[in-house]
């Protein structure tokens, strides 16, 4: 696939045998950060966005749109496909000169084949306003850190560790089409701004969707997802961590099976990425680092130790891990619920089960019962099966998903005590 990428209405340029997009239509694509209502936001941090930011912000909407756009069932192997993405860039001879390295994480993070091509261009009347607007600002705020907040367990307990110690927070999330997923971050928003001295302001959230798009495996999103933190951090003076907390385990993205229960999720904190992504900002001269504060910790152990054991016990089921939470309107539920049996939710329930002992969820299918459940169940089984017999070989099957830099016992304690907690739930049923 040939997407040409268009931020000017003045723009023409054109490939023979390409689709266009159009940033500035609302046909195409939406996304809210340039809506009023998040400009306000933006208007009170110190700067104008970086331009090499800028770059990479137009670059991972084009990524996720052309990702939705192509259907993987549709290639040889029913997965791999093929894009060319024509961008113009702010900062081209930069981009130009870290084009192969992120060609090649984004190429990691989708497992599909990215090719870039850049061309120069200038800012856009709509940015030209906004930059003034920014300069215009009497208020300005230096918040300390950026975490990135999607209404799951592992980002709210992110949330309250990080506010145990730290007010001065922006917390950055995204929502698409997917059923309840703004709801629960807004329960979740609610919990700690009733617990913690913060408020609404402390809050980024951005909408993003590709209006055509069919294909759901969507391994790009966190691209785009971790793009919208980036350029809030661009604006920042000081130095700028942010987080993105998940669970040591589902962060190796390590198949349970030969089947692809594992490889079907994203690839979005993998060191392996997490590397590759710093190394693209920092050449970029970005004072930006993204880091897992829980890379060496299962989802567990998240629950356990929680700082604030009191909120998180008493609110967990304001969070939502599943993956299809939508699952229950095929049973005439209207609600979004847990499904139980996806890869996250079996994850949730390990963890919830080692923290607390019991779970309060509500999950569609807690034993396994329809059809499909006691297949996935068999599937999961087998994977532990195979866990317990290559318990010694457990650092060659974690390096197998990428490149881990080092830290080899600590990523394998993680892989091995996670896939325990998760053995330890799927005992308790037969299958």
């Amino acid at each position: 696939m040939k997407l040409v990428c268009r931020v000017n209405s003045e723009d023409t340029y054109s490939v023979e045998g390409s689709e266009l997009l159009n940033f500035f239509e609302k046909t195409q694509i939406h996304y809210s950060l340039f809506n009023i209502g998040d400009l306000r936001r933006l208007y009170k941090l110190n700067n104008f966005f970086n331009l090499s930011a800028l770059d990479l912000y137009y670059l991972s909407l084009a990524v996720f749109f052309a990702d939705r756009r192509k259907l993987r069932n549709k290639t040889r192997d029913a997965w791999t496909r093929s894009f060319e993405i024509y961008l113009p860039v702010l900062e081209f001879d930069k981009l130009e000169s870290q084009r192969e390295l992120i060609e090649n994480t984004i190429s990691y993070l989708s497992g599909d084949n990215w090719t870039l091509h850049f061309r120069r261009r200038e800012l856009s009347n709509k940015e030209k306003r906004i930059k003034k607007g920014v300069e215009r600002a009497r208020t300005k705020w230096t918040p300390k850190f950026i975490s990135m907040m999607s209404g799951g367990l592992d980002s709210y307990i992110g949330a309250i560790d990080l506010l145990e110690k730290e007010s001065e927070v922006i917390f950055v999330s995204h929502y698409g089409g997917g059923k309840g997923v703004k709801d629960y971050q807004d329960l979740v928003k609610s919990n700690l701004i009733n617990s913690y001295e913060i408020d609404d302001s402390n809050f980024f959230s951005f909408h993003m969707a590709a209006l055509d798009g069919t294909e759901d495996s969507t391994r790009s999103r966190s691209f785009m997802f971790f793009m919208h933190a980036l350029i809030i951090a661009s604006q920042i003076e000081n130095n700028v961590e942010i987080l993105i907390p998940e669970n040591g385990l589902i962060s190796l993205n390590i198949p349970f099976t030969n089947s692809r229960l594992g490889s079907n999720s994203t690839r979005t904190t993998h060191p392996f990425y997490l590397s590759s992504l710093n190394n693209i900002i920092s050449n970029l001269d970005l004072k930006i680092t993204f880091r897992n504060p829980y890379q060496f910790k299962t989802k567990g152990l998240m629950v356990y130790e929680c700082s604030n054991q009191t909120l998180l016990k008493s609110t967990i089921t304001s969070t939502m891990s599943c993956s299809h939470p939508d699952q229950g309107r095929y049973q005439g539920i209207s609600k979004p619920i847990h499904c139980g049996t996806c890869l996250p939710c079996i994850i949730r329930r390990a963890s919830i089960l080692k923290g607390y002992g019991t779970d309060p969820t509500e999950y569609l299918d807690s034993n396994f019962t329809g059809d499909k459940a006691s297949f996935t169940l068999r599937s999961l089984k087998t994977g532990i099966l195979d866990f317990e017999n290559s318990k010694d070989f457990a650092f060659l099957k974690i390096s197998n998903s990428g490149n881990l830099n080092g830290y080899q016992k600590l990523y394998t304690n993680t892989y091995t005590e996670g896939m325990t907690e998760v053995k330890y739930l799927l005992d308790q049923y037969a299958g």
